[in-house]
């Protein structure tokens, strides 16, 4: 780019900092600076001591101003000098040489002269006619303004499909919403009968063993009448002597022993301590949620020959074998694929499931199979097929697409994985239940039974399917 040009530099001298106008009546202060009369004094007016300068901050305690008739006279010259240069420059005109400005310097991007152009300022420059530097920019501003037209439009969808995004996201998370209440509130429903019930069976044993209580109270005054009236008469004996006191003594002792008092006290509240006793939290939780947990067991007519069942205690293993097992082929067994369905089908409510990965791998496909999936061949773990599952592969949990052997990365395989299945809605949700937290969730029309599927990727792969632990 072009210096500065003197005529620029002239006029900032020429200028007030205060108006930042051309001096008028320039008066130059104690520090050297020069303001206009006016703009000093307006500054100043309310001021009795400690006269600041407006450019450089000194203080003067007295007012001193001096005209400054040089400035004055080059503020004049200055202004003809702006004025002339207006002129040329709406003529069209070089403001240094007077001669027409029909050439463009591309290094200092300004208009020239041809007298410019034969000068040291722009002799070694890239020059052109101002009519061909008009067309060569034209056409290259051309060429970014369809790009830039693209873009906006690019940038328009998107934000379109933003805004949508914002709906999108609303109307989902108001349905998780009413989930979350509807849910909560069966929850709150059914902790609000068990307490119910609890406080009846409180209530309950209360009126029993306070019956029982009224009772004894009862038969423990008769009985301490009893005792009154035998004090009284064996203190009336206790007055006779020789024959009169011994006769009937006999009968007077034994009706001491059969009045001997038992202490019974405190084994009313050890007895109802016993007796009823305020279930855990999570004992009414595993009540709330009991039809969830169904006992799914593998069943081993469906296992391929390459896997092997076997159960220890409640807890069922399932475990790729390095070679195939000797099993009767019947029609329901999986001969090319490594899986193994649920002993039970489901066909109505809410289920829910655990799977424990062993190994370090993690290779393995679970979820749910509807009764007709195929038995026999290859197929693709997909919806369409009639399978939704997710699949661990190399340490994270993957969900295959529809109709493809792709797979998209969803998280970190879990070692226990819990799988949730709400028949009625359609719903297959898969969780980390170490992190406790949801993975996936499919969607379908449910329009047959389905069954607890798994399979065995890896070699040596082995998962574990028991009880819950609460």
């Amino acid at each position: 780019m072009a210096a500065e040009s003197p005529e620029n530099n002239l006029q900032d001298e020429t200028t007030c900092s205060i108006c930042l106008d051309y001096f008028k009546d320039p008066v130059i202060t104690d520090c050297g600076h020069s303001f206009c009369c006016s703009c000093i004094t307006r500054c100043w007016e309310e001021l009795e001591t400690n006269f600041p300068c407006p450019h450089c901050r000194q203080t003067f305690q007295q007012r001193s101003l001096k005209p400054n008739r040089q400035l004055s006279n080059i503020v004049d010259i200055a202004k003809q000098l702006a004025k002339k240069r207006r002129r040329l420059q709406e003529e069209g005109l070089c403001e240094r040489h007077g001669q027409a400005l029909l050439l463009f310097c591309e290094e200092d991007q300004e208009a020239v002269c041809v007298v410019c152009d034969k000068s040291l300022e722009h002799g070694s420059h890239n020059v052109i006619l101002i009519e061909e530097g008009v067309q060569g920019y034209k056409e290259k501003l051309h060429g970014h303004l369809e790009r830039l037209k693209q873009d906006l439009e690019a940038i328009l969808e998107c934000k379109c499909e933003e805004e949508e995004n914002i709906g999108e996201v609303k109307n989902y998370t108001e349905i998780q919403r009413q989930k979350i209440v509807s849910e909560f509130e069966e929850m709150l429903q059914f902790l609000n009968n068990k307490q119910l019930d609890i406080l009846n069976q409180l209530e309950k044993k209360e009126e029993y063993i306070l019956n029982r209580i009224r009772e004894n109270v009862v038969r423990l005054e008769a009985k301490s009448l009893s005792i009154k009236n035998l004090i009284t008469e064996i203190e009336e004996k206790c007055q006779h002597a020789g024959a009169e006191f011994l006769k009937d003594v006999n009968s007077t002792l034994d009706r001491c022993t059969s009045l001997m008092y038992l202490n019974t006290s405190g084994t009313y509240i050890e007895e109802i301590k016993t007796f009823f006793t305020f279930p855990k939290l999570y004992e009414v939780l595993k009540d709330m949620i009991h039809d969830l947990l169904g006992n799914v067991k593998m069943d081993p007519k469906t296992a391929n020959p390459e896997i092997s069942i076997y159960s220890v205690s409640d807890v069922q293993y399932a475990e790729h074998t390095k070679s195939p097992l000797k099993c009767y082929d019947n029609p329901t067994r999986f001969d090319t694929e490594i899986c193994v369905l649920g002993w039970d089908g489901f066909t109505s409510g809410r289920h829910y499931w655990e799977v424990k990965i062993k190994g370090e791998d993690k290779e393995c496909a679970l979820g749910i199979a509807k009764e007709s999936v195929p038995r026999k061949g290859s197929f693709d773990f997909v919806p369409d097929v009639g399978i939704w599952a997710v699949k661990m592969y190399k340490g994270k949990c993957w969900l295959p697409t529809v109709k493809s052997k792709r797979y998209m990365y969803l998280a970190w395989a879990p070692r226990k994985l819990g799988i949730y299945l709400d028949y009625e809605r359609g719903e297959v949700t898969f969780y980390n239940a170490d992190k406790f937290y949801k993975i996936h969730t499919f969607t379908s029309s449910f329009t047959e039974p389905v069954y607890p599927f798994f399979c065995l990727l890896g070699t040596e792969q082995k998962i574990k399917l028991g009880p819950l632990q609460f």
